[in-house]
């Protein structure tokens, strides 16, 4: 008998969702958390105004790779990305170097060799995060090291918030047949970062749906021959319903996205 009531309790809530119907999201505290959201993903341009603060160097300007080699012997082809800044007086830097696959030694050689000729080995602090070579030549090693790792990357840059007024020619969406409604796009263009929240009114749930991914659709042609890292995030882009909420996330972080906007039920 326990047995036959348990089965119909699952079956029961496996049918309503365990009550998903009944959430309410609150869009404005969302929109809050979301422009200021950060991921693990380390932010080698935020290290910049980061390592700034501490305020431990004097003096630094900013070496962009064309100068790699002739600064410090390195062959800017063997990287992905970097962040580099130095006194050139004082030998005091940081540098955060992106190796390309299978190029990690043949970087940490050339930094060794610069190293040892300026005789800079017992004064450089040197470490690895998330793939980056970090090197460091400071007053306070340690702190320049915290400011870099505490330089996260934010999944959304600047966005710009579309309103119900603005469905219509952005989404080619009635006002109408939505009760609730938070969008978020791009100010540059040259990103496709967007989260789309819509609750549609009682019988509009399904050209709500419609429109949304013909939008998405749109957003992959207009991305597919442009940037291909923006058109991958638009491709493998989220979408769920969460009650009666649909939502459209693309992002380099879908899935803290989402627990952010699961989090904000009323």
């Amino acid at each position: 008998m326990k047995k036959i009531i348990l089965g119909v309790l699952l079956t029961t809530l496996l049918l309503t969702g365990c009550g998903s119907k009944d959430v309410n999201l609150d869009l404005n505290k969302i929109k809050t958390q979301l422009s200021t959201l950060q991921s693990d993903k380390l932010d080698r341009l935020g290290s910049i105004e980061n390592v700034l603060k501490t305020e431990v160097f004097n003096q630094l300007e900013d070496v962009y790779d064309f100068d790699y080699e002739k600064l410090f012997g390195l062959n800017k082809d063997n990287l992905v990305a970097s962040t580099v800044q130095i006194n050139k007086e004082t030998k005091e830097m940081y540098a955060i170097l992106l190796p390309k696959e299978g190029k990690k030694d043949s970087l940490t050689k050339e930094m060794k060799a610069y190293l040892d000729k300026e005789k800079l080995n017992e004064k450089c602090l040197i470490t690895e995060i998330q793939g980056h070579l970090i090197y460091i030549v400071s007053k306070d090693n340690n702190k320049v090291l915290e400011a870099i790792k505490s330089s996260k990357e934010v999944v959304f840059g600047k966005m710009v918030e579309v309103t119900k007024e603005q469905m219509k020619d952005v989404l080619n969406l009635d006002a109408g047949s939505v009760d609730e409604f938070l969008m978020a796009m791009p100010m540059m263009m040259i990103q496709s970062n967007t989260y789309i929240i819509v609750k549609p009114v009682a019988g509009k749930t399904d050209d709500v749906k419609k429109a949304l991914d013909a939008y998405m659709l749109k957003l992959e042609e207009q991305w597919k021959t442009y940037l291909p890292d923006q058109y991958e995030l638009v491709k493998n882009r989220k979408v769920v319903t969460l009650g009666d909420y649909i939502i459209y996330i693309a992002s380099s972080n879908n899935d803290l996205v989402y627990e952010t906007i699961k989090n904000n039920q009323i």
